[in-house]
């Protein structure tokens, strides 16, 4: 079983289609313009930007703030907007517009850039309540609540997420129009909270409905973005028929959303003075130029797309370079060094089968996601791949260990009757067999059998009929019908199946 991060896909298509951030400063200012009494491009000017706050007004500070998110000096947007809260603290007057606009920035730059939602979202909450109370753009309305549900979203409060994105689809469609390319992506955004909720009829409702837009706009938009939408269609209706298993979006523990910029993976060109070298060469110059300039949230999703696609050299060379970050004592959020260490750990452990080498670097992956104070699928799954590389290395109790704890949180996080969860329990019960734990093992195995039971999934069904094969096969050993044999001994490949 090739473990997930994440649906890249679905986050490539996010990427190609969400213009959530270029266009709300330009709403900022539109909203603002009305009120101005001095020409923008009067404000705007260098020289204006460079007086010190106390000699600015508040409009100009927001105005400052926008054009400093617009440039990404994102140090002085935030600052701009601070200063605004600051004000207002202090009892200065402000008005409800300028105070709104600022704590909707600075839950911006906390989500999309900071990647610290929790923070984010009583900033927003606050732009929220106060839009509430003043007339307001509906363009700025839409992209309110769809930052709040999106940030919602990443900190695994779906309930939340489903009420603000579909809050921000109506008034897209009031604003925008219900064919708009931005109307398109908050629609997206709605129908993978629908996903990950499993309500996979409305979702592919939704999803479909974004498909129609993309046709509409077909000669503008990039044609690999409107076959990735036609693909992740066919994958969401294939799910909710039960040909494949149901995968979440994105993983809680990513907690990474609509930013990625993956696909530059994709756009590695070839140089003619570098043709003389070898193609493997050539590629990984130019792939490796282009990561040293990614930040490291792109990073990592450039190297769960060339994980995901098979691309190990690459994979390998975007978490090693997370690794890199580290020693030269860069900042990084746990998380990434969590997601790096067990990609790692992964391509040692299931594709290079160096167990021995994978399991410090799932061990690290597994103290940086306890920093992270996460436990959801993420976690679970490097518990499970943990337990299945001390297994494979013959030390069965750590491996018992690891596996239990796997199921414990597979439950809790996929739920008691996804097939995922059913997988960990098939590697529990096997350790369990090869110590001889024959009544326990047992068990273990007729809760996966009864999970796998009721899937319809191909992949599941064949599962299951192996399951129900070594089940008999147990229950002998058990009775004395048949000599014990290790599973080890005689299945060295256990657990490794596609995903």
């Amino acid at each position: 079983m090739i473990k997930r991060i994440t649906s890249i896909s679905l986050i490539i298509l996010c990427a190609s289609i969400v213009l959530r951030a270029g266009s709300t400063e330009t709403e900022n200012e539109k909203t603002l313009k009305a009120s101005r009494n001095k020409p923008q491009s009067q404000n705007n000017s260098p020289a204006k930007l460079k007086r010190t706050f106390e000699d600015m007004t508040n409009k100009e500070i927001i105005l400052a703030g926008n054009e400093a998110y617009k440039q990404k000096n994102l140090n002085r947007a935030k600052s701009c907007f601070q200063e605004i809260l600051n004000r207002h603290e202090a009892g200065q007057k402000t008005a409800p517009l300028i105070l709104g606009i600022a704590n909707y920035n600075i839950g911006r730059i906390l989500s999309d850039h900071e990647d610290e939602c929790t923070k984010a979202i009583p900033y927003i909450e606050k732009a929220r309540i106060i839009f509430q109370k003043v007339e307001l753009d509906n363009e700025l309305r839409a992209n309110m609540l769809n930052l709040l549900g999106t940030t919602y979203y990443r900190c695994g409060k779906l309930n939340k997420a489903l009420i603000y994105c579909k809050q921000a689809v109506i008034k897209a469609q009031e604003s925008y129009g219900k064919n708009n390319m931005k109307t398109a992506a908050l629609i997206t955004a709605y129908a993978i909270v629908l996903h990950d909720m499993k309500k996979l009829p409305e979702a592919v409702k939704q999803l479909n409905h974004v498909k129609n837009i993309c046709s509409i706009h077909s000669n503008t938009i990039d044609k690999s973005t409107f076959q990735q939408i036609l693909d992740i269609l066919k994958n969401w209706k294939n799910e909710q028929s039960g040909k494949i298993k149901w995968k979440p979006f994105i993983s809680r523990a990513s907690q990474m959303l609509f930013t990625a910029v993956a696909l530059q993976v994709e756009q590695v060109k070839k140089k003619d003075h570098l043709s003389h070298k070898p193609k493997n060469i050539q590629v990984d110059l130019e792939f490796m130029s282009l990561v040293a300039e990614m930040s490291d949230k792109e990073v990592i999703l450039a190297g769960n797309t060339a994980y995901e696609r098979n691309q190990l050299n690459k994979a390998q060379a975007c978490f090693q370079e997370i690794l890199k970050r580290q020693k030269k004592k860069h900042k990084l959020d746990p998380i990434y060094l969590a997601i790096a260490y067990y990609g790692l750990g992964k391509i040692k452990s299931l594709h290079e089968k160096k167990f021995s080498k994978a399991i410090p670097l799932m061990e690290t992956a597994l103290k940086f996601i306890n920093e992270a104070k996460l436990n959801n699928c993420l976690k679970a799954d490097i518990l499970d791949s943990l337990g299945l590389a001390y297994y494979r290395t013959h030390k069965f109790d750590k491996a018992l260990e690891y596996a239990k704890q796997a199921v414990i949180l597979a439950r809790k996080t996929y739920g008691p009757q996804d097939a995922w969860t059913a997988m960990y329990i098939i590697l529990y019960a096997t350790i369990l067999h090869d110590l001889k734990r024959m009544p326990e093992a047992i068990q273990q195995l007729k809760q996966a059998k009864d999970i796998l039971k009721t899937l319809s999934g191909e992949e599941e069904q064949t599962t299951l009929k192996r399951t129900n094969v070594k089940l008999k096969t147990w229950e002998e050993e058990f009775s004395g019908k048949r000599s014990w044999t290790s599973i080890i001994s005689v299945f060295p490949n256990v657990h490794q199946v596609s995903d």
